[in-house]
């Protein structure tokens, strides 16, 4: 399988939008979807009966609150967002008010990296994706601190909070996760550095277009060099 850089990621993200005309609404849905049945299979195989979603501030909590919502249906869900909500996506606002409806309240900001950990929790890291380029500090190295030590597993969405994508080094501090579910492709530097170590297993989900698709537009991509 290839693998792909962070800038590849979000290219290939734009132009399922803006050429392929796949609202970016539907693109979070389907990963949301992707998460929610992986985690499901990651709650079963560590014996979780419930699942914490740590929304982070950008699209990866995004993707975090629309696993969230789908799992509500299922398991007994708790989410947090200590470091703030998404600014955008289809969880903000009309997302929120339905998990509300499932009973399921997302707490978020404060001067503490706190969160609710009760009995076989398994720990969704919905708080950095592949944006990530300056060191964790603050509330954000603290909340990572708190989950690396719960000593619950966790599953990574995309990639471990706080993990370079590309060069597998750790920005700050990173979470050290059991599983990552990376979206379209294996990001590089999940095979290098610190990545095998914080990236646990792998496991790579569509968003929406099959992998023959994708894997196709990063060769053209490549053969039309950098500048594209």
């Amino acid at each position: 399988m290839k693998t792909w850089s962070c800038i590849e990621s979000a290219a290939f993200d734009l132009h399922l939008q803006e050429e392929c005309g796949i609202p970016a609404i539907l693109l979070m849905e389907n990963a949301g979807a992707a998460l929610a049945r992986f985690a499901l299979a990651c709650a079963a195989e560590s014996g979780s009966d419930r699942i914490l979603v740590l929304a982070g501030p950008g699209n990866n909590g995004g993707d975090g609150l629309v696993a969230a919502r789908q799992l509500a249906r299922t398991l007994p869900i708790e989410v947090a967002a200590p470091l703030g909500l998404p600014a955008a996506g289809p969880d903000r606002p009309a997302g929120l008010a339905l998990l509300g409806a499932q009973g399921v309240g997302v707490p978020c900001g404060g001067s503490g990296a706190c969160f609710p950990l009760r009995g076989r929790t398994l720990i969704l890291d919905a708080l950095f994706g592949t944006g990530l380029s300056r060191p964790l500090e603050g509330l954000a190295a603290r909340t990572v601190g708190q989950i690396n030590a719960s000593g619950r597993p966790v599953l990574a969405v995309d990639l471990p909070s706080g993990l370079d994508g590309d060069r597998g080094r750790v920005l700050g501090t990173a979470v050290r996760a059991d599983w990552t579910l990376s979206f379209v492709g294996l990001k590089s530097g999940f095979l290098i550095e610190r990545g095998p170590e914080l990236c646990g297993r792998i496991q790579v989900a569509g968003i929406g277009v099959s992998d023959e698709y994708a894997n196709a537009w990063l060769v053209r991509r490549r053969g039309a060099g950098p500048e594209s």
